[in-house]
């Protein structure tokens, strides 16, 4: 299997904040959960 890598445009989510977290499901696969808060002024 090939790995891919995830590259996430941040320049695109001006005034976003993404949070990344990678956790392992009980069946061995890698999954990512990408959360964006939105920064508050």
């Amino acid at each position: 299997m090939r790995k891919k890598d995830l590259t996430i445009d941040t320049s695109a989510l001006e005034g976003f904040r993404a949070k990344m977290k990678v956790r392992t499901s009980p069946t061995g696969m890698k999954i990512a959960d990408i959360t964006f808060e939105t920064e508050k002024e």
